[in-house]
């Protein structure tokens, strides 16, 4: 049924199948998810330039128009380009960490264990939802888990690069078994 590394099917009637009810899954969640980055796009830039609640760097605002306008257009490409279902979640995933890592990072203890806890439970959200390719997934957030990491860990144990980089190797380990298995039962 499956390939064993990559999960690929190896009936084309079982794919066609997946590949259906995949793109009518999609045509329900992807206007929502691009309403979502639309209102929190919007928000920020109200809340930051108009209101002028503190400094909101330029590439944040970039970043947040450019998501909303690759949501969009997968949106309305998915249903022709069905690979498209397999950037879903690493582009979520990237999302995610760049308000962990530069949005709302403040560098209190309080602050940092709060949005670890957060972090790691809506980037497993987002793999449970929107995991198309377990390795596609798990190649995008390694490195932005190991950013995280980063400037975490140096906030918070100093210099200790070796516990750190063990750290992300678990953590890494971790969210690709969760997500090998996720589309073993998805698919």
């Amino acid at each position: 049924m499956l390939s064993r590394f990559l999960l690929r099917f190896n009936d084309p009637d079982l794919k066609q199948i997946y590949t259906r009810e995949k793109v009518e899954f999609f045509n329900k969640v992807m206007p929502i998810v691009t309403a979502m980055v639309l209102f929190l796009s919007g928000t920020l830039e109200i809340l930051y330039r108009v209101i002028k609640l503190g400094d909101l760097p330029t590439y944040i605002s970039l970043i947040n128009w450019i998501s909303l306008l690759v949501f969009a257009l997968i949106a309305v490409l998915h249903s022709r380009w069905n690979w498209m279902h397999t950037i879903i979640c690493p582009c979520l995933t990237a999302l995610t960490f760049l308000y962990l890592s530069y949005v709302d990072y403040d560098y209190t203890m309080g602050s940092i264990y709060y949005s670890l806890i957060i972090g790691f439970t809506i980037c497993l959200f987002i793999l449970v939802i929107f995991n198309e390719s377990w390795i596609v997934s798990t190649i995008v957030y390694a490195p932005f888990l190991t950013i995280y990491m980063l400037k975490t860990g140096y906030d918070l144990l100093g210099t200790e690069p070796e516990e750190l980089a063990m750290r992300c190797i678990f953590c890494v380990l971790i969210y690709a078994i969760i997500a090998y298995r996720v589309e073993i039962l998805t698919k």
